[in-house]
């Protein structure tokens, strides 16, 4: 089973954030989020076509390259403006077997249950950013008890009051102190840790957390 905890605080009040959890059957879960370039209604609408063309294209049986071949097709054929966007869409299996696309997104961070950190980087370009872009996907098994947070980099370059950002660095710390059970424990201290960093000061960018925790086969 799969435990999921999710939000987004946009930015003035619309943005180009987007997240979803997608049943594929079988025991299978898609998780997907995106991150439009730029903000205001243009972007907050790309990020509403693109969460539902991802959910329509995820669901049909084609390989996760081909959901995002089909997906970067269609968003550089109606995208009038250079308009773009990072992915991250994965799919667990109930096996813990987890397939991925990273598509210029920031990495993921994955937390063992060892307490290792693990990041799932990116080899390909964003979509609707080059009509030609190819895409390949990797692969992690998951073990029960891991957890993985995917985030926005609206919380890495989160600022505060002195100009400086948040980072990886601190999120890893973040994650690093999560002893509970809960993945709505785990979103809930992200968000905690930027609102106590960032001291007040305007929030420039759309802040997004899906935390997934595996349970195992239970």
């Amino acid at each position: 089973s799969v435990a999921v905890a999710g939000s987004t605080l946009a930015c003035h009040s619309v943005g180009g954030d987007c997240f979803d959890v997608i049943e594929l059957g079988g025991g299978r879960h898609g998780f997907f989020v995106g991150d439009v370039a730029g903000k205001g209604i243009s972007a907050a609408l790309l990020a509403t076509l693109l969460q539902g063309v991802f959910f329509t294209t995820a669901a049909m049986d084609i390989s996760l390259p081909g959901v995002f071949s089909r997906v970067n097709t269609y968003l550089c054929e109606r995208s009038a403006e250079e308009r773009y966007a990072t992915v991250f869409y994965g799919v667990l299996d109930k096996m813990g077997r987890f397939e991925y696309v990273n598509a210029g997104h920031v990495p993921p961070i994955l937390l063992r249950k060892s307490g290792a950190l693990e990041a799932l980087g990116s080899g390909n370009f964003p979509v609707g950013m080059f009509a030609e872009a190819e895409y390949e996907s990797a692969r992690v098994i998951l073990d029960p008890g891991d957890a993985l947070v995917i985030y926005t980099d609206g919380v890495s370059e989160a600022t505060n009051t002195r100009n400086e950002l948040f980072e990886e660095s601190r999120l890893r710390q973040t994650i690093d102190s999560f002893a509970g059970q809960d993945v709505n424990q785990l979103a809930q201290g992200i968000r905690d840790a930027v609102k106590a960093f960032t001291q007040g000061a305007a929030q420039s960018d759309d802040i997004t957390v899906l935390a997934i925790q595996y349970k195992g086969l239970s």
